[in-house]
């Protein structure tokens, strides 16, 4: 009987497993979410328990956002300060991946707590009660928004495409009054009941611009769908004309 010596090249070799998906740890490390992908790129070798115990999130969370993506602003940020990441980057791929802030200097910053609000709770009396505050910092917020003092957040219920805006969007917020609005503002203003997100001018109103909300006149706490201009000559505080009740000042990582 002869023996013979078979040599077979490692590239010859295939493993049986080589169309299933990566595995780190028992768990994929790949998302068809591209927040989730950028989750799993800036975290490398490091498990999602590492993550949700640096950013104080749940296992459960952590794994929700790496599929889903992350809805909630301060998630986003603890995640980001976490993985040494912009949120800009973490949330939309644009900017530089790494935030420019080392340890320290976040350990160091200046932090302010922005609280949310729910816009239909919005009335002649005040804004409601707030929902837990986020944390950000002054210097980014400054920086992004040009103030940092006297902001809120809340999500928008219509669109205002001309700004990018639409239903649901997370966007910071400040008090206006109707003395103290410019040329170009995106503002949120209160009109027969409810309420209409509006960029206010001073050019003369184009016929029917504000006709539409006519009808609708004693539909209380109605979220009126707009991309329209809203004229000085529309504001006061008289039925039917519209009353400032926020400047927008932009949509949550990035400035309108």
């Amino acid at each position: 009987m002869h023996f013979y010596e078979v040599h077979v090249a490692k590239s010859e070799l295939k493993s049986e497993n080589t169309d299933k998906p990566k595995i780190r740890g028992g768990q994929r490390h790949f998302s068809d979410n591209p927040v989730g992908d950028r989750i799993l790129r800036a975290l490398g070798d490091r498990s999602r328990k590492w993550l949700a115990e640096k950013s104080e999130n749940s296992d459960s969370s952590i794994s929700d956002y790496i599929a889903k993506g992350i809805a909630k602003a301060d998630a986003a940020v603890r995640i980001a300060k976490a993985l040494g990441v912009s949120v800009d980057w973490l949330l939309t791929g644009n900017g530089p991946q790494k935030s420019g802030l080392s340890v320290i200097d976040a350990e160091n910053a200046d932090w302010v707590m922005v609280p949310e609000y729910d816009l239909r709770h919005i009335d002649d009396h005040g804004k409601g009660e707030p929902i837990d505050p986020t944390p950000f910092r002054r210097d980014w917020l400054h920086a992004m928004l040009g103030v940092s003092s006297g902001l809120w957040l809340s999500r928008l219920l219509s669109d205002f495409p001309s700004a990018g805006l639409s239903r649901g969007s997370l966007v910071f917020c400040q008090d206006i009054r109707a003395e103290e609005l410019l040329e170009g503002n995106v503002c949120i203003f209160r009109v027969y009941g409810g309420l209409v997100i509006g960029r206010f001018t001073f050019r003369p109103p184009q016929p029917g611009a504000i006709g539409h909300l006519a009808a609708a006149q004693g539909s209380l706490g109605a979220i009126y769908p707009s991309d329209m201009d809203v004229h000085k000559e529309a504001i006061g505080n008289s039925d039917g004309e519209y009353i400032p009740v926020a400047r927008v000042l932009g949509a949550f990582m990035r400035p309108i």
